[in-house]
């Protein structure tokens, strides 16, 4: 486990992996076990961010202009998450959250939000942060920066299967 100055590191997911069940805590960050069945939730989730990660890096570095390279990075950076996360853990195949509908999801949020591309400048992506407290250090990154019609926003890539209203209330408890 990573200290500086004797102080514990702590992210989201080992705080939220702690609260639920400590032992699961020291089996996953202090042995360094991960289970052979991997989660199909987290697999879809981090292409989801592979997707969403190509695609707005291809458009701050180029602008708008290279948006058709940044449908082909999100594919290839989609892709890439996806395999390598599927090459790690063995997965229930019979489940909803394929690449296929991950595909499909991140086409349909595109063309959900297309006419905000006029209006919308990239301004960062997965940016880490660390925020020291008296005892340990909180450790994160910011999905997406970005400035919409001169206001600045954060984005959060959440992918759930959740209701609406039991997702906020996790989120309104979340140190994330």
């Amino acid at each position: 486990m990573e200290t500086t100055n004797g102080k514990l590191h702590i992210d989201h997911s080992r705080r939220s992996c702690a609260s639920s069940c400590l032992r699961k805590y020291y089996w996953r960050y202090v042995r360094n076990l991960v289970p052979t069945l991997g989660s199909n939730a987290l697999r879809y989730g981090s292409t989801w961010h592979g997707f969403l990660d190509g695609f707005y890096s291809t458009i701050k570095d180029g602008g708008w202009a290279s948006s058709h390279s940044a449908f082909e990075a999100a594919f290839a950076n989609g892709k890439a998450v996806w395999e390598k996360e599927s090459s790690e853990q063995s997965f229930y195949e019979d489940d909803y959250r394929t690449f296929e509908n991950c595909t499909k999801a991140f086409l349909e949020y595109n063309n959900y939000y297309q006419m905000d591309k006029e209006m919308l400048r990239v301004i960062d992506i997965e940016k880490a942060f660390s925020i020291e407290f008296p005892d340990f250090i909180f450790d994160g990154k910011l999905d997406l920066q970005v400035e919409l019609n001169g206001v600045n926003w954060l984005m959060e890539h959440k992918t759930t299967s959740q209701y609406i209203t039991t997702q906020a209330e996790r989120m309104n408890r979340a140190a994330q």
